[in-house]
């Protein structure tokens, strides 16, 4: 009897274990992951949008770590939210928090976005969501995703003719320009390319824009200041684009990525 009621015990923390979660439970997950703050500077308070810490114990701890910066890139450039009512609501911490998740609720595009990364995840983990419509991967060229890559290095200034001041944009200046439909969840992987290199020791890709910019201020591409800085920031992300390091740093990282991507890189 007592081997009965054992072996019982274990097929039902067996199947409590085995468990998929389902969709309701990966839309919920955004009150764990996405917050909102204010914070104080000098006499000016600011509404800051972040991807909270997820507890070490939660089933979603390991992919926030790998994703984070993807997440936070979603954020911040997809998610549509209206600043007008950030600026209004600062003082009411409460409403805010609430603007916020109901923005996240309503915002369909945004939620495709972060649920997709979740659901391929847990896929590859051997727990699929139920109820997600898993389709095919489908292909995204390395030579896309390197010329995505370029354009978060994004040539600003010229200083005396003789050098070029460079700031790393989140989006809003680097695709002013894009042309062809923006495609967020190929922005932000390649984004975390870009902050990845940047964190590390050699900061490969920093120096691969150094190279290609000093090759580059050489080049006659025009006396007016405006024109030649626009025909600089062409021909610098020209150049990333086709860079082998660019492309290693790419192959790196999707590999590192690749569960959580609904799409296929091809080399």
């Amino acid at each position: 009897m007592k081997k009965i009621i054992c072996v019982s015990l274990l097929v039902l923390s067996f199947s409590l274990f085995a468990q998929n979660e389902n969709m309701q439970d990966i839309k919920d997950f955004s009150k764990n992951i996405f917050k909102v703050n204010v914070m104080e500077y000098g006499d000016k308070k600011y509404s800051v949008m972040a991807v909270d810490t997820v507890d070490s114990s939660h089933f979603l701890h390991n992919f926030v770590q790998q994703n984070r910066v993807a997440l936070d890139y979603l954020l911040q450039n997809q998610l549509e939210i209206k600043s007008d009512s950030f600026k209004i609501l600062v003082d009411n911490k409460e409403e805010l928090i609430k603007y916020f998740y109901n923005s996240i609720d309503k915002d369909t595009a945004f939620t495709n976005s972060f649920t997709d990364l979740i659901c391929y995840y847990l896929s590859a983990q051997g727990n699929p969501v139920a109820g997600y419509n898993y389709k095919t991967k489908y292909d995204v060229s390395i030579n896309k995703i390197a010329s995505i890559t370029a354009r978060f290095f994004y040539p600003n200034k010229l200083i005396e003719g003789k050098s070029i001041s460079m700031k790393l944009c989140v989006a809003a200046l680097s695709f002013k320009d894009y042309e062809g439909e923006r495609n967020f969840l190929e922005e932000a992987f390649a984004f975390s390319v870009v902050v990845g290199s940047a964190q590390s020791d050699n900061q490969a890709l920093i120096e691969e824009y150094k190279k290609e910019a000093n090759f580059v201020i050489n080049m006659k591409l025009s006396s007016q200041e405006d024109v030649k800085l626009n025909r600089i920031q062409g021909a610098i992300w020209a150049l990333l684009s086709k860079n082998p390091i660019v492309i290693e740093e790419i192959k790196t990282k999707y590999n590192e990525q690749k569960d959580s991507l609904p799409f296929s890189l091809i080399f």
